[in-house]
C-alpha cells in the first residue's frame, strides 16, 4: 500500500459568509460556507485530487467515479462564484498555503477545464462528473480547483484545491494534446498522448493496461499541455 504524506489546513474565509452554489443570489436555497476546507498535501499523491481517501477496490472506485455523470451541469456557472473565488486564493497568495511546487502568483487564472475519464481493463467506461479547472500562471500550471457535481448541483463541501496534476504538466513538451484517465486505482491519474504514450499526472503505479487515446479521448477530458496563457 502507498504511504500517503499530508497536511490538513482550515483556511478561514470569513468573507465568503453566505454561498449559493447555484450563482442566483436569489435562490432561498443558499448555504452557509464559513471555514472551508483547504487540504495541502505534500507527496505526489495528492487526496484532495479526488474528494475521497483511503484505498478501496477498483471496481468500487470506478462506480463511485461515475456516480450522476447523467447530471448535465455546465463549468461556466461556477467561476464567479463566491465559493470558488475563495478557493483561488489559495493559487495568488504570496504564503502559497497549498505549498505548490510551482508557486503562486497575483494573476493566477482558470486557462482550462476537464473531466477524468475512467477506464476498465477493456474500455473508456465514461467521464467523472467532476469539473477540474487548471488554475495557470502564464508560463505553467500551479494547480487544480475541483467543483463536484456528481450528487447534483455543488454545495460548499463540494469545492476542492489542490497542486493535483500540475507539477507533472509542467514536465511535459508543449503543445501535445493529453486525454486524462483513472483506470480505476484511487491513486493514480494518467495521461495518453495521441501517440500512444502514458505518463503518471498524479501516483507511481505504471499503467499496465491497452487502452489508445482514441479509445480514451472524449472531449472534456482532452488537455492542451502548455496552454497556460489563454484565460477562460
Amino acid at each position: 500500500m502507498k504511504k500517503i504524506a499530508f497536511i490538513t489546513a482550515i483556511a478561514v474565509l470569513s468573507a465568503f459568509s453566505a454561498v449559493s452554489c447555484s450563482g442566483d443570489s436569489g435562490s432561498s436555497s443558499e448555504t452557509a460556507a464559513t471555514e472551508p476546507e483547504i487540504q495541502v498535501i505534500t507527496s505526489d499523491v495528492n487526496l484532495s485530487d479526488y474528494p475521497m481517501g483511503g484505498v478501496i477496490p477498483p471496481e468500487q472506485y470506478r462506480t463511485s467515479m461515475l456516480e450522476g455523470n447523467d447530471n448535465n451541469i455546465g463549468y461556466e456557472q461556477f467561476i464567479d462564484d463566491d465559493m470558488f473565488k475563495g478557493m483561488m486564493m489559495s493559487f495568488t497568495m504570496e504564503s502559497n498555503p497549498l505549498q505548490l511546487a510551482s508557486g503562486t502568483d497575483k494573476n493566477a487564472h482558470i486557462s482550462q477545464v476537464f473531466k477524468i475519464a475512467v477506464t476498465d481493463d477493456e474500455k473508456m467506461l465514461g467521464l467523472s462528473n467532476i469539473w477540474n479547472y487548471l488554475v495557470s500562471a502564464d508560463d505553467r500550471a500551479l494547480g487544480v480547483i475541483k467543483v463536484d457535481c456528481r450528487k447534483g448541483m455543488p454545495q460548499a463541501h463540494n469545492y476542492y484545491s489542490a497542486q493535483g496534476i500540475a507539477r507533472k504538466l509542467n514536465e511535459v513538451q508543449e503543445g501535445e494534446r493529453l486525454a486524462v484517465f483513472s483506470d480505476g486505482n484511487e491513486l493514480d491519474i494518467y495521461g495518453i498522448f495521441e501517440d500512444g504514450r502514458v505518463i503518471n499526472l498524479m501516483g507511481s503505479d505504471r499503467y499496465t493496461g491497452s487502452l489508445t487515446y482514441s479509445d480514451i479521448a472524449a472531449g472534456d477530458n482532452v488537455i492542451t499541455v502548455g496552454k497556460y496563457g489563454d484565460k477562460l
